[in-house]
Order: structure tokens, then C-alpha cells, then sequence
């Protein structure tokens, strides 16, 4: 798109200003535009890009290039608003400012889970990012989320998938022989591939050429050749759907579909549902929560003083009992507030009817009463048996649904909160607190903590193979202060597990790609202790020596009977 086929004054988006200069009134879109010197620039640095992502999409340990991917993507996207001159409209800074700060979790946290939802936010929020600035889609996230969402990812990547073709292969002399010549070589050179493969099988009966064809085509560059021609044609659709993106916002293509506009008629238009078939609904649904506390109010009062009631025999199976019921109920209920808000008939002014708001309030409040008993539960179960990843996640789950029912209860009697925003707002929030810890760490400390002050009867250290090399550090320091006094058995299960990692880091050392600092002060901790429990070491390797020759032994036994 260039400036002259517009004039001076570029199309003013219907999301408001934040693409060009001053707002004019909107002019009507050209025919689709050829491509450009600066569209064959961006399509190469896309493709060089989507190589780099396809070599390590399939590597799940790769912290270093998940966050240069991250970079360079944005570093392309910002380079591409840059040359294009287009005016980023500044709500629209919190998608690269939110990129960066999940990017965190990729060097600080273990939990692969962490990496991977950071990383598929951080390209769909350059996705965004590139059609907020462009204004084809809002810059914030509103009651339009979920078509905006389904234009990012999907309308704006496909509605021209194979423009990356014509801006690598475009010619301004003679464009059309350009690509009529350039497609005729590529039908022959798939053409040829079946009587190239029935000469060869035919000739294939001399001995000589057979042998050569073997030593050609055999051997590890041949493998080696296979994998990059596959990390090659992987990389291919990645660039085509990054670069489709990014030229059809910046041509506006679908400008006026699912616009602002056009949503909020649709919304109204559903909203069709009389006010008495909602309170039908949501009534019922409110006595039997009613009926359920009243009579559990007892047995769940137990888990918020601590105290195991009489009907379970043990405290694991007490804090298990109706747990993830009560969350999936959690879920239930935000699916009617939702409902109830999409589908009731509104009031002149265009808000929600009084008595539905109660009601969703009621609602909410139900949800939040759960939600404790839920977190009360949890809490006394980690107060008897410690942490693990599953009981952290569930609980930072769960604090997150309690601050969005909240806040959800407070949009509804003050219209100036906006609630998708806000819920936006503490999703990015409460992930980046996971980004910034390491989780695994963490439970490895405050267990160890737990122990060392008596709350704790019990230390796993079958739990802290799980917790993989950020358990190792806690550890040694445990070890060093002494915490084995007196109790050999786990004496003996630490410097197993220290023993165990330290051969593990011998066998398995860290690529660049997977270097952390975690796993670089692992390495340090790791080489300390060899050198002061050396002979526990060399105890443990001919342990294990001694063990696989058993193992090895039973085996051949069994293959002989």
C-alpha cells in the first residue's frame, strides 16, 4: 500500500484513530495492490524466521530459542510498522508489553507448561498487535474477543495464504511471464520425480551403479540432508500464514467484517430470550445450592478450622472428596452468568434487567463460597502432605476464578468497570506471577521448610525426582544444614537423589538452546557436591553398576530358558 494510492491521509480504522494522521472520512479500498521491494524484504526475513521456529518446534526443552523467537518476530513485526509508517494506536502496547513479560517464564520457570502457553501467546499477540496497529481488529479486548480472536488466527492468515509466493518471485518488468515461467519449472520439476524414480529402479540392475547410488545416498548426510530439507518445507506454511497475516491488515482486507459495530447488532440481536425464562433457569440452579449448603455446612466448616470430620478416616481423603466437583461447578455457573448476559432481552437503555443482575450476583457470591471450601480444602491438604505442581496450579487457579467472580459481582453494579478488559487484565496478571518463579523450586524449599520446623511428619524425596533439577539446590542446602541428623534412611534417599542428578548432568549435557539459570546454578551446586561427597559418588555409580549387570543377567537367563 502506498501513500499515493491513498492521498495524503490514509483510511481512518472504525476502531478509532491509530493507523496514519488525522482522521479523514473513509474512502473506498482499491483493488488489491502488487507487491512491493519491501513486501519480498519482509516475506524472506519471514521465511528465515519460520525455519528458526520450525527447527524448534518439536524441541520442548528450549528456553533460550523460545525467547529468541519471541524477539525476532516482534523485532520483524516492529521493523514492518516501521517501513509501512503505520501510527500504532496506544492501547494497543499491551500486547508486546505483556509478550515480554510472559518471556520471563522461558529463563525462570521450570514447568514446561509455563514455556509453552507463554510462547503460543507470544504469537498470537504479534498477530494481534499487527492488526490493532493496522485497525482491522480493537487494540483492547471487548465483548468482540472471541470474532476478533477467530479474525487474527484464522480469516486474516488464509484469506490470501499464498501471498508469500508472489512477493518472493515478483518481477515489475515482466510480472505475469515471471510467474507463468516460474510455476511451468516447478509442475516439471514434480513431473519429473516419477520417471526419474522408474529409470533409476531399471538401472538399478547394474551392479556398479547400484553400489555408487548406495554410497551416495547412504550414510549420516544423508540424514542429516532429509532433516533439513524437512525443517525447509515445514518452515514454508509457517511464513506463508505469518506473512498473509501481516499484508492483509495492512490492505485491510476484511476491514468491515465482525467490526465493532456490526458485533454489537449481532449481541442485541441474540439478546432475545424474555427476562421470566431466565430467573426460570437460574432459580432452580440457586435452590439446590441453597439445599447443599444448608446441608454440608457442617462438613465443609470442618475444612476452614482444620479439623477432619468424623465421617472420613483420613485427611487425604477428606480434602480429595467433591474437590474438582466444586471447581467444575465454578465453571458451570460462570457458563450461566454468561449465557444469562448474551441471550436475556435487555432494557430500553440497553443494560441488563435488575432482577438478572441479582441474580448473577447471587451467582457469583455462590461461586465464591465454593471456591473457598474449595481453597480451604486445599489448604489442609497441603498442610498435612506438603506441595506438589498439581496442588500450586489448582490453587492458582482457583485464586484467579475468585478475584474474576469479584470482579465480575463489582461490573455489575458499577457500569464503568468493563469486565472483559478486567478479566483480561488479571489473566496477564496471575501468569505473569507464574513467569516470574520457579514453581518446581519453590515447592522443593517449602517443603524441606516444612519438615525442618515439624509441620511436616514426613519428607518425599520420591516427589523431588519430579521436580526435576530445581529441586536440586534446596536439597544440598538441607543437606548441609544438617537436616538428615539422626535419620539415616533419609540420609540415605538425599544423597540418592544428589547422586542421581549429578550422573544424569554427566550423561545429558545442556545444549545452548536449553540453558537456563536454574540449570546453570544446578550445574554448580551439582559439581560441589561431587567433589566434597566423592565417596558416595563412586559408592553410587557401582551401586548402579551392580544393579543393571543384575538386571542384564535375569535377562539373558529368561531369553535362554
Amino acid at each position: 500500500m502506498n501513500p499515493e494510492e491513498y492521498g495524503s491521509n490514509p483510511i481512518q480504522s472504525p476502531y478509532g484513530q491509530g493507523y496514519g494522521a488525522a482522521p479523514v472520512a473513509p474512502r473506498a479500498v482499491p483493488q488489491r495492490r502488487l507487491p512491493d521491494a519491501k513486501d519480498r524484504v519482509f516475506a524472506i526475513l519471514t521465511l528465515a524466521a519460520s525455519w528458526f521456529y520450525a527447527r524448534i518446534m518439536f524441541r520442548p526443552e528450549s528456553p533460550i530459542a523460545a525467547l529468541i523467537l519471541t524477539v525476532l518476530f516482534y523485532g520483524i513485526a516492529f521493523a514492518y510498522i516501521r517501513v509501512r509508517r503505520i501510527a500504532v494506536p496506544k492501547a494497543a502496547w499491551w500486547l508486546p508489553v505483556s509478550a515480554a513479560l510472559f518471556s520471563f517464564g522461558y529463563l525462570l520457570q521450570s514447568f514446561y507448561a509455563v514455556h509453552l502457553l507463554a510462547f503460543q501467546w507470544a504469537k498470537f499477540s504479534c498477530l494481534w498487535f499487527l492488526a490493532a496497529a493496522c485497525g482491522t481488529v480493537s487494540s483492547l479486548p471487548d465483548e468482540g474477543i472471541l470474532t476478533d480472536s477467530i479474525k487474527v488466527g484464522v480469516v486474516q492468515p488464509f484469506c490470501r495464504f499464498i501471498a508469500l509466493f508472489p512477493a518472493l518471485f515478483h518481477s515489475d518488468s515482466d510480472r505475469r511471464q515471471g510467474r507463468k515461467t516460474l510455476g511451468w519449472v516447478f509442475l516439471g520439476l514434480a513431473v519429473a520425480v516419477i520417471p526419474c524414480a522408474v529409470v533409476i529402479a531399471l538401472l538399478s540392475f547394474d551392479e556398479g551403479f547400484s553400489a555408487m547410488l548406495e554410497r551416495v545416498f547412504s550414510g549420516e548426510w544423508t540424514d542429516r540432508l532429509g532433516e533439513e530439507f524437512a525443517y525447509v518445507v515445514a518452515a514454508v506454511p509457517i511464513a506463508m500464514y505469518f506473512f498473509s497475516s501481516a499484508t492483509a491488515n495492512f490492505d485491510r482486507e476484511n476491514l468491515g467484517l465482525w467490526d465493532a459495530e456490526s458485533v454489537r447488532a449481532r449481541h442485541r440481536a441474540m439478546a432475545a430470550a424474555p427476562v421470566a425464562f431466565g430467573m426460570a433457569v437460574m432459580i432452580p440452579v440457586l435452590v439446590v445450592y441453597c439445599v447443599f449448603f444448608a446441608s454440608q455446612w457442617e462438613q465443609y466448616l470442618y475444612a476452614f478450622i482444620f479439623k477432619l470430620p468424623s465421617a472420613f478416616s483420613s485427611y487425604s481423603a477428606y480434602a480429595r472428596d467433591g474437590f474438582f466437583q466444586l471447581c467444575a461447578v465454578a465453571f458451570v455457573n460462570a457458563a450461566l452468568m454468561i449465557g444469562a448476559q448474551r441471550f436475556l432481552k435487555k432494557t430500553e437503555n440497553g443494560e441488563t434487567a435488575r432482577p438478572i443482575r441479582w441474580l448473577q450476583g447471587l451467582y457469583a457470591a455462590s461461586t465464591l463460597a465454593l471456591l473457598a471450601t474449595a481453597l480451604a480444602k486445599m489448604f489442609l491438604y497441603v498442610r498435612y502432605y506438603g506441595l506438589t505442581p498439581l496442588r500450586v496450579y489448582s490453587t492458582w487457579l482457583m485464586f484467579a476464578m475468585v478475584l474474576a467472580f469479584v470482579g465480575t459481582i463489582v461490573s455489575l453494579f458499577w457500569k464503568k468497570l468493563r469486565l472483559v478488559p478486567m478479566v483480561f487484565a488479571l489473566g496477564i496478571l496471575f501468569f505473569g506471577t507464574l513467569c516470574f518463579v520457579d514453581s518446581h523450586q519453590m515447592i522443593a524449599e517449602y517443603n524441606i521448610h516444612a519438615y525442618e520446623t515439624r509441620q511436616l511428619m514426613k519428607l518425599d524425596m520420591s516427589a523431588m525426582y519430579e521436580l526435576g533439577d530445581s529441586a536440586v539446590a534446596p536439597v544440598y542446602e538441607a543437606l548441609e544444614r544438617g537436616i538428615v541428623t539422626k535419620n539415616v534412611s533419609l540420609e540415605t534417599d538425599i544423597h540418592d537423589f544428589m547422586c542421581n542428578r549429578a550422573e544424569m548432568q554427566e550423561e545429558e549435557t545442556p545444549g545452548l538452546f536449553q540453558m537456563t539459570p536454574a540449570k546453570i546454578r544446578t550445574a554448580a551446586v551439582l559439581t560441589a557436591y561431587r567433589e566434597k561427597y566423592a565417596d558416595e559418588y563412586a559408592q553410587y555409580k557401582e551401586n548402579m553398576k551392580d544393579y543393571w549387570r543384575e538386571v542384564s543377567d535375569e535377562e539373558t537367563g529368561e531369553e535362554g530358558e
